[in-house]
């Protein structure tokens, strides 16, 4: 495959089951929200290698602790991950906020969690925000009170889901290179050397 970034080889990889179900570009661009730049469609042997570089791909994510892995399937993916969205909006809550409020705020405070997760994957993937209307609409907050009372909390959920990708993506981008050939490492190694460290 031709990839200009970790996050683009990581998407291209998770959607390479739906990329073998046809080679028609129109219906990459309604599934997937992009053409994937696949190696030559018409060579058996290209389409077997970007096969098995998606497949190593898939191992380094696999790779990751179970919340880093969770945000770079709802976030790269192109399947719905409700669960695993749910997942990060949970530990964000009980990193944050679980002990410290009253109990008739808990589900303002999950439902910035919850939010806040799916503003951070918009920034990543369109680079912009959504607007403090969706957060405020969501939490059944008034909209005027949101900077004075709110954007520190969503802050530091922001900040956190931004720790986890840039740890998700620094991972992957060593089997990345390694595809890329820009490593002296071969993807195989990198995968034994992860497996070593798990024993």
């Amino acid at each position: 495959m031709i990839w200009t970034s970790t996050r683009q080889a990581i998407h291209d990889a998770l959607a390479g089951g739906w990329l073998n179900r046809s080679d028609m570009g129109m219906l990459e661009h309604i599934k997937l929200h992009c053409r994937v730049q696949k190696s030559n469609t018409h060579n058996n042997n290209a389409r077997i290698q970007d096969q098995l570089e998606a497949g190593y791909i898939l191992a380094a994510i696999r790779d990751q602790r179970p919340l880093v892995q969770s945000w770079l399937y709802f976030a790269y993916d192109i399947a719905e991950h409700a669960q695993d969205r749910s997942e990060i909006a949970c530990e964000l809550f009980d990193q944050f906020f679980r002990g410290h409020i009253r109990a008739n705020k808990i589900s303002r405070y999950r439902a910035l969690c919850e939010v806040s997760v799916d503003d951070y994957r918009l920034r990543i993937l369109r680079q912009k925000p959504l607007p403090v209307q969706v957060y405020t609409r969501t939490m059944k907050t008034h909209p005027d009170h949101f900077v004075r009372d709110w954007q520190g909390k969503r802050d530091k959920c922001l900040d956190s889901i931004a720790s986890l990708d840039k740890e998700g993506i620094g991972n992957v981008s060593c089997m990345v290179k390694s595809l890329r050939g820009d490593s002296e490492e071969r993807p195989s190694e990198i995968l034994y050397s992860s497996y070593k460290s798990l024993i």
